[in-house]
């Protein structure tokens, strides 16, 4: 029983119906055809706006990178990237080398 800890079901199906559960308690992701209703807030994960031309950048906080397939030399503006973040923290080869403790081999070629 489910007083018991249970689930007061001989099957799975009947288990989810004892327990209230909806049909999107088997889904490991939801997709269009499973929602309906409103508009997905940004607390639970959505953007709260009906369409693609509603994510605006003052609803979403997006920056001109966000549109970007790549970033090259002339998108980045910053910082030289630390290496924390998955840059070298340097301007140049040679500082990019000793930021990533290398030695002279590194620019050997045999």
């Amino acid at each position: 029983s489910l007083v018991n800890g249970g689930t007061d079901a001989s099957n799975a199906g009947d288990a989810r119906y004892n327990l209230n559960l909806g049909r999107l308690a088997t889904k490991d992701y939801v997709d269009d055809l499973d929602w309906s209703g409103l508009p997905l807030g940004i607390d639970n994960g959505g953007t709260g706006q009906t369409s693609g031309d509603d994510y605006t950048d003052s609803i979403l906080h997006l920056g001109l990178l966000a549109y970007e397939s790549f970033v090259n030399d002339d998108d980045w503006l910053g910082e030289d990237l630390s290496l924390v973040n998955g840059g070298t923290d340097a301007s140049n080869a040679g500082d990019a080398r000793y930021n990533l403790n290398l030695g002279r081999l590194a620019t050997k070629d045999y």
